[in-house]
């Protein structure tokens, strides 16, 4: 005997019936799972633009994974949303955006500057993958070393720091004192103090010693070609983006620490297998670059 008949012999009215048995009331039964979909991300979203979005990434994620074991790199089709700093865009992408085209072709990148809201614009679905270089991500997101890189100090051609650094073999912090420095800020924080790579290891001692602070590392050279200040730089983005006729690079003590690179993301797309693609393929590419030129 059914649930429903049971209930019926026990004087319960069909529509309580309907209800207790677990079936919808009948005012919603003519809704589909794509219509509900649709209104509840429309209310989370706040609007018709930011709800469309959302459902547009989920089509795509459902037509993946219809067709998982057979999903053609080449066929694949996105639109990528990029947090990242201008060195790390150098890094990551740029170099190696030409292989990248060959093997998705139709995988498209809409690159912003990084900020204080990347893990928060993260969460709230209006970034894909984002490149940083701290720790101490929120649960939900997700994240791989991209690359490895130590600094090095970057000075003209003929500045005396390069004939200390080729007599003991690399600078200490101690060396760099007495000169001035180009600071990168490295705070994603714009509304906090700016420092220097490695959260703030290569300030100077002397806040005074501080020339200029830039929000980019690219613009570095300009500012170095004809002055005595230094500025502290990924390896990988001076060898990569300077010019290296004009600017010597110094090997910086072991003492110093080291940047990381992270590629993180959202765990909604964690086993995205369009996004996966994408990801692997960004790793792969960026560890094979930088191997080969080390």
């Amino acid at each position: 005997m059914s649930e429903k008949t049971v209930l019926k012999k026990k004087g319960v009215s069909e529509r309580e019936t309907d209800t207790a048995a677990g079936a919808l009331p009948a005012y919603v039964r003519g809704i589909d799972a794509e219509s509900l979909y649709f209104f509840l991300t429309l209310y989370r979203a706040g609007s018709l633009p930011r709800a469309a979005e959302q459902i547009l990434g989920l089509m795509n994620t459902l037509e993946d994974l219809q067709h998982e074991d057979r999903i053609d790199p080449l066929h694949l089709k996105r639109t990528v949303r990029l947090a990242t700093y201008d060195n790390a865009f150098t890094l990551g992408i740029a170099s190696v955006f030409s292989e990248f085209e060959k093997r998705l072709p139709l995988v498209r990148f809409h690159v912003t500057q990084a900020d204080e809201h990347l893990f928060d614009d993260l969460r709230a679905n209006r970034l894909d993958l984002v490149f940083f270089a701290r720790q101490g991500l929120h649960p939900q997101l997700r994240s791989i070393p991209l690359v490895t890189e130590p600094y090095v100090c970057v000075v003209r051609k003929g500045h005396p720091l390069t004939k200390k650094a080729v007599k003991f073999g690399s600078l200490d912090k101690a060396d760099l004192d007495p000169w001035r420095q180009v600071l990168i800020n490295a705070q994603p924080d714009r509304y906090r103090a700016p420092n220097s790579p490695a959260n703030g290891w290569f300030n100077p001692t002397d806040p005074e010693k501080i020339a200029l602070v830039v929000p980019f590392f690219l613009s570095v050279p300009l500012c170095l070609y004809e002055t005595d200040c230094y500025a502290i730089v990924p390896k990988a983005t001076a060898e990569m983006a300077f010019d290296g006729r004009k600017l010597d690079f110094l090997p910086i003590t072991d003492k110093a620490p080291k940047l990381t690179v992270y590629m993180g993301w959202h765990v909604r797309t964690h086993t995205d297998p369009g996004m996966q693609i994408i990801r692997s393929t960004l790793k792969e590419l960026v560890s094979g670059k930088l191997g080969q030129e080390k």
